[in-house]
């Protein structure tokens, strides 16, 4: 070949292509590689991720007058080619074959620019550059910068999947690796599997009402989660189904997360168990486990490594990614960050992940010992759904925990501070509300605040979560101030803000006793399982087991201090002893029933029905809890419904003239990003 005054250097991994020089060379040394073969590279990765037909490449490497072998030739050139990369045809980095099709680049490419006049720099392409797009959706159209791994020249392209107003769930791609399969939940209805083609704006729902998806097979099988009201403590049911259609086949129950194997015949999942999360890769071996919880698990295209998100704390999502060989080594991991969630393998040694730290979620590639490498930033939340080839699948979000009440008995009014207004308490008469904030506006870190419901305004207590507030209204219970190993007390009417003795325990959530000198709080203990324990306010006082091993979300004391309502794992309201460890009552219920707090009597119980975890409004009974007699109370909930998929916690006042409820509000869009 002739060079011209400018030549095409294309890059992938630790390759260069020389395309006017006609060489292949591998950390700057020259392959021999010639011919066919060569040609076909060349056709590769000058249109990464597009299917090259077998009809398209054949016009490309023979001539139309050329007498030949075409099928022989063909598969000759990919084997040879292959070779030279050391490459697979069934675990492939490079060049993937697509049945009945061609062949397709599965690599990123970047391209630049050799000029004879000047040596050829020794570095590699900068792995981030910043361009602007354009995204328009249900949030209206916004300029964006971003930082990918491509040229200026070469920007990636964005185009919208979805356009209804709702919450999509999840996204994959199928095993072609052009057709998008979402799990969405739109216009108030139930949520639903739909499928796009990767191109038109039309989606199909494939008849799946009521699951989320977790995962495609190679084989085009889906695994999918059916869940009720109690899936943030134990899970939901993991159903497998064929994309093309059929009757779902119920796999396991309690599962949190699941990923197919690359063979497509085994699952890696979480499972929830006696109130920690197991990894189990294949099911049934157990790598890891934690008292917190494990979400996005992905395993690596050739199926040796497992990567997760792992939480600390239930309902937070804080926390690092996990990655674990097949024998339960951590081979790597991130640092901690303020919001992690969502993660897809690129290759067998690269992830990308969403996570941030100071603000929204961003997009980052990470490799096998946890080193991050920042690839795009965008207004709202990112969340990585996917990747295939030089696609990838990215849900923004805008999302939202919103707070409204009736205080002293006035009418409902929007209560809500920032953009994750979170209750934790209301007093007697319904004046003061204790609340935090812990998402981008206040940089995810927890911060305490207590709103005046009749003079208004909100004040700032300080920078941790906050838990509840005393029986007497003169003190705020929050978590300690450099994370969740301590408590403190703030003093309502005015003082010094005081940290409590290290118990060497780690709390979930903590409430008063009606004595105002005690504590039982969910956590763990040094060397002790996740549970709801008792213990002094102050002083020495041993660490009482109230309950066995278990997550528990709801608990309400009764008024005497001798009763803990619980909702348990399974779904059944149970009664322990809140003085003394003990055997628990159980309260057999239609659904499942989260207590609120006792009335005065201590004979009825105030409960927020969960049956349907999506149900806007909830609906709040009394119970009594001798009878199982249910008498409806009130249904609580936002005047504004769109986009709010659950009503999380509902406190009510002593006086029961007093409520407020936080809710969750998602409003999503599913984006394809094709670089």
């Amino acid at each position: 070949m002739v060079p011209s005054q400018s030549a095409r250097i294309y890059r992938f991994g630790p390759y260069e292509l020389h395309a006017n020089a006609g060489e292949l060379r591998k950390h700057g040394i020259r392959l021999k590689l010639q011919g066919q073969p060569l040609q076909l590279l060349a056709a590769l990765v000058q249109a990464p991720g597009e299917i090259l037909t077998r009809e398209k490449l054949q016009s490309r490497l023979w001539p139309a007058d050329t007498f030949v072998d075409f099928e022989n030739g063909l598969n000759s050139a990919v084997k040879r080619l292959r070779v030279a990369l050391s490459d697979s045809a069934d675990q492939p980095v490079y060049i993937e074959t697509v049945a009945r099709s061609g062949y397709r680049f599965i690599a990123p490419v970047t391209e630049v620019e050799e000029r004879p006049s000047l040596p050829v720099p020794a570095v590699s392409a900068p792995r981030r550059q910043f361009i602007g797009y354009g995204v328009a959706g249900a949030l209206g159209a916004a300029a964006t910068w971003v930082g990918i791994r491509q040229p200026l020249r070469r920007p990636a392209a964005y185009r919208q999947v979805t356009f209804r107003r709702g919450h999509v769930w999840n996204a994959r791609y199928a095993p072609d690796g052009q057709t998008i399969l979402y799990a969405a939940q739109f216009d108030g209805q139930p949520r639903e599997i739909y499928s796009n083609n990767g191109v038109s704006p039309e989606s199909r729902a494939l008849g799946l009402e009521g699951s989320v998806l977790f995962s495609v097979s190679r084989r085009g099988e889906l695994a999918l989660n059916r869940f009720g009201g109690i899936m943030p403590i134990t899970g939901g049911t993991l159903e497998r189904v064929p994309m093309n259609g059929g009757t779902p086949l119920v796999v396991e129950r309690n599962i949190m997360s699941a990923d197919w194997a690359p063979a497509g015949d085994s699952l890696a999942l979480v499972r929830a168990e006696n109130g920690a999360n197991l990894l189990e890769y294949p099911s049934g071996k157990v790598l890891h486990q934690c008292a917190g919880w494990l979400s996005s698990v992905r395993v690596s295209p050739d199926g040796e490594f497992v990567a997760f998100m792992e939480h600390p704390v239930r309902h937070d999502d804080a926390g690092f990614l996990r990655v674990m060989n097949r024998e339960g080594r951590t081979v790597g991991q991130t640092d901690h960050w303020a919001v992690a969630g969502g993660l897809a393998w690129k290759t067998n040694r690269e992830l990308w992940l969403t996570a941030g730290n100071d603000g929204p979620k961003a997009l980052w590639s990470c490799d096998l010992q946890g080193r991050v490498t920042p690839l795009e930033q965008a207004p709202g939340m990112l969340t990585l759904a996917d990747v295939a080839a030089n696609r990838a699948l990215l849900i923004r979000t805008a999302r939202r925990l919103e707070m409204t009440g009736s205080l002293a008995g006035g009418a409902p009014r929007e209560l809500s501070l920032h953009d994750w207004s979170r209750v934790a308490g209301v007093s007697t008469d319904g004046r003061l509300v204790l609340f935090d904030e812990s998402a981008e506006a206040v940089g995810g870190r927890p911060v305490s605040y207590l709103l005046d419901g009749q003079r208004g305004g909100a004040v700032r207590l300080a920078d941790s979560a906050a838990y509840c507030l005393s029986p007497d209204g003169e003190l705020a219970l929050l978590a300690g101030a450099s994370g969740r190993g301590r408590l403190r007390l703030f003093p309502i009417g005015g003082g010094t803000l005081e940290d409590l003795p290290d118990r060497g325990f780690q709390y979930q959530w903590a409430a008063f006793y009606p004595d105002g000198r005690h504590v039982f709080a969910l956590g763990t203990p040094n060397g002790g399982g996740l549970g709801i324990y008792r213990h002094p306010l102050r002083g020495d006082g041993p660490l009482t087991a109230l309950t066995p091993p278990g997550m528990v979300r709801h608990a309400a004391i009764s008024p005497d201090g001798r009763r803990l309502a619980v909702l348990a794992a399974d779904g059944k309201l149970r009664f322990y002893p809140a003085d003394s460890p003990g055997e628990p009552t159980v309260l057999e219920t239609a659904e499942p029933l989260a207590p609120i707090r006792w009335q005065a009597g201590g004979r009825h119980l105030f409960v927020q029905h969960l049956g349907a975890y999506t149900a806007v409004p909830t609906r709040v009974s009394l119970l009594h809890t001798e009878t199982g007699a249910i008498r409806h109370w009130k249904e609580l909930g936002p005047a504004d419904a769109m986009g709010v998929n659950s009503v999380t916690r509902v406190i009510i006042s002593g006086d029961e003239r007093s409520w407020v409820c936080s809710y969750r509000r998602i409003l999503s869009e599913l984006f394809q990003m094709i670089s």
